[in-house]
């Protein structure tokens, strides 16, 4: 579709900054002339709105801390821990005993040493599957590379079957090469499957200088396991570069007892809440456990972690991060305090944060949340619109006609109400 400034059908004057609302344009390809002060570039300085309606926006993020998902330890010093297990849930560090690696020597062909036998697909026709199984040469050279971008598996007979919980992915180098995301299946059949998903990891970027341990729930012995790799850090231009996998078990994790640890939501996954004024948190929910002997409690801000704030029954009341164990709010009290508050009822209206603390008096459990929810209903207002030039397949399309006159035109909504105001800048 083609327009022609030539054919408004509507103009309207603006003699100061404040919005005009034009008219509701309501057949596409209707267009209207403003006429506006005197301004050098209108694709800057004219600020165009559309009329929206009511609309619900949904926040979910796991990034909990920071991208390498620490728990933080209450203290004044605030001292970082890395978390183990980590990253697809935030739960206390651990420290592994008597966890045996397999295989158990490094692999030297596809069928040595005895038992193991190792399979691979779209592999760089310089490496063979048992490659990503080899202990030498460990963060010194490339062990494993697909020749097809971002994919390809390799694979594991153990012999017999074992419980395994964990396992290890090290990248040859940190960045581009590095595999991002993964799945780790387990089989009783063969090399082939069919396979039974364990494990699934995303936007990852394992160590190069020592390989990252990953863990997962478990309760099945497999004979076969298998990793499929589906991305790298730098996307689907690069190949995945390993310098080796491995699975753990059989093992153990202990956790520390008697002591609360906190962890807060990162910069990436706080909700901002400045655009949303007039709008209503319809829930908050979070995806948790808390096994025997575990407690897990949180605090929330408001203002982007300047201030942290429990519910006191009846308000939100102002504490410390360091103050959490004492202080610190149930998790369905927090969604409960949150479910139907507006925007701007709460304390400040710039960032929606979470704190967690997480405590266990066993040290065979953790507490874990792996997942916050944020639902907020967004009532019909005015929102800013997209803009681009004529035939721009967004719904306003915008040209500069003068330096006083800018043409609008109505490109795909049948019920557009258009506003216009000069933006001070």
């Amino acid at each position: 579709m083609s327009y022609n400034p030539t054919t408004q059908t509507l103009s309207i004057t603006q003699t100061s900054t404040n919005p005009v609302t034009l008219a509701a344009q309501g057949t596409i390809g209707d267009s209207v002339v403003i006429t506006h002060p005197s301004i050098a570039n209108n694709e800057y300085l004219l600020a165009v709105y559309e009329s929206v309606s009511g609309a619900t926006y949904t926040n979910t993020g796991d990034n909990f801390s920071s991208a390498s998902n620490y728990v933080q330890q209450n203290s004044a010093s605030g001292t970082q821990i890395n978390a183990l297990p980590s990253l697809n849930a935030l739960t206390l560090f651990a420290t592994s005993g008597g966890t045996t690696y397999y295989p158990t020597v490094s692999m030297t062909t596809n069928t040595a040493p005895v038992p193991y036998v190792a399979a691979g697909t779209n592999l760089n026709n310089a490496f063979l599957p048992y490659s990503a199984w080899q202990t030498t040469n460990l963060y010194t050279s490339s062990q494993c590379e697909f020749s097809t971008y971002n994919t390809g598996t390799v694979a594991i007979d153990m012999g017999v079957a074992f419980l395994s919980t964990g396992y290890l992915v090290g990248a040859y180098q940190q960045g581009n090469n590095a595999p991002a995301a993964w799945t780790l299946s387990g089989s009783n059949t063969s090399l082939s499957g069919p396979w039974t998903t364990l494990d699934t990891r995303t936007a990852q970027n394992p160590t190069s200088s020592s390989a990252s341990t990953y863990t997962f729930s478990n309760t099945t012995a497999y004979r076969y396991y298998q990793f499929a790799f589906t991305n790298t850090v730098g996307g689907s231009a690069y190949v995945a570069a390993l310098n080796q996998v491995q699975i753990l078990g059989p093992g153990s994790w202990t956790y520390p007892t008697g002591t609360m640890y906190y962890a807060t939501t990162s910069a990436g996954s706080n909700v901002g809440l400045a655009g949303y004024a007039g709008g209503t948190i319809t829930s908050v929910t979070f995806t948790s456990a808390t096994p025997s002997g575990t407690t897990l409690v949180g605090l929330v801000s408001f203002d982007n972690q300047t201030t942290w704030k429990y519910w006191n029954g009846s308000a939100w009341t102002t504490t410390t991060l360091s103050a959490i164990a004492a202080q610190g709010t149930s998790l369905a009290t927090i969604s409960s305090a949150l479910a139907g508050a507006t925007i701007n009822s709460l304390p400040a209206q710039t960032g929606l944060d979470f704190a967690w603390g997480l405590e266990t008096t066993t040290a065979a459990n953790t507490p874990s949340v792996s997942l916050v929810t944020v639902v907020i209903s967004i009532p019909s207002g005015y929102q800013a619109a997209l803009t681009g030039g004529l035939g721009s397949t967004q719904d306003i399309g915008m040209v500069r006609l003068t330096a006083t006159t800018t043409a609008l035109f109505n490109n795909t909504n049948a019920a557009l109400t258009i506003q216009a105001a000069l933006q001070v800048v």
